[in-house]
């Protein structure tokens, strides 16, 4: 119960970090991806499927997938 709730509050501190990206400088996508990756909510993996269809997005992913030696996500 506590890893679950300790979970969610990074995914949201790492939500706000990626919003606030989005204006500064970082890699903002990338970390709202992760924040909502950690969250628990009702639609989470539909949202996450139109997110990785976004070929910017799905390229880094499918990058940091290689440098783990994972197999890349396909569109």
């Amino acid at each position: 119960m506590l890893v679950r709730v300790l979970r969610n509050l990074l995914g949201v501190v790492l939500v706000l970090l990626g919003v606030a990206m989005l204006v500064l400088p970082g890699q903002g996508l990338l970390t709202l991806l992760v924040g909502l990756l950690l969250l628990d909510f009702p639609g989470k993996h539909q949202l996450v499927v139109r997110l990785l269809s976004r070929r910017k997005i799905l390229s880094v992913v499918n990058k940091l997938r290689q440098r783990r030696g994972s197999p890349p996500l396909t569109a």
